[in-house]
C-alpha cells in the first residue's frame, strides 16, 4: 500500500522549457533542467541518443536551430554528414552546447563585478562602472552575431 500511495503522490516531471538563446535564458540551468527530466523519467530513455534528440526538440529558434540540426546530422551521419564519434552521449552534447551558447569566462566575471559595484554618491561614476561591466559581459553576445554574419554572406 505504501508503494501505490508513493506512486500517486509522486509529482510529475515538467519537461525543460524551449532554448532560444534569448537574453534571459541561461543554457547551463537548461541543461540542469533537460538532466533532471531524464532523471526523474528515466524509463522513457534507454539510450542516451534518445535524450539527445529530445533536448535537440527543445532547441528553437534562428539563433539555435542550425547548430540544432547540424549536431543531429554529425550525431547520426545524415543527409550525406560525416558522423561524428561521441556525438550521441550526453555529456559530449553538453559540453558542445556550453561552448556554443555559454557565457565565456570573462563574461561571467563582468557580470559578478556588476553585482559589487556600489553607489558612491557620484551617478555619472556608477553609471559609467555599470556600463563599462555589462560592455564586457555582453561582448560574447555581438562577437557570435558578427562570426554569424560574416558566415552567411
Amino acid at each position: 500500500m505504501a508503494n501505490a500511495l508513493g506512486q500517486r503522490t509522486r509529482v510529475p516531471a515538467e519537461p525543460p522549457a524551449m532554448f532560444r538563446n534569448e537574453k534571459h535564458q541561461d543554457i547551463r540551468m537548461w541543461l540542469m533542467t533537460c538532466t533532471d527530466y531524464f532523471g526523474r523519467n528515466s524509463w522513457q530513455w534507454e539510450e542516451e541518443a534518445q535524450r539527445i534528440r529530445y533536448g535537440i526538440s527543445r532547441i528553437d529558434g534562428k539563433e539555435v536551430a542550425p547548430f540544432a540540426l547540424t549536431y543531429r546530422r554529425q550525431m547520426t551521419g545524415e543527409i550525406g554528414y560525416t558522423r561524428q564519434e561521441g556525438y550521441e552521449f550526453w555529456p559530449v552534447f553538453a559540453e558542445q552546447v556550453l561552448r556554443r551558447f555559454g557565457p565565456t569566462h570573462a563574461a561571467e566575471k563582468s557580470l559578478r563585478e556588476m553585482g559589487s559595484v556600489k553607489y558612491r554618491g557620484n551617478v555619472a561614476k556608477f553609471l559609467m562602472e555599470m556600463e563599462n561591466l555589462n560592455i564586457h559581459a555582453s561582448h560574447r553576445d555581438s562577437l557570435e552575431k558578427n562570426d554569424g554574419r560574416r558566415a552567411s554572406h
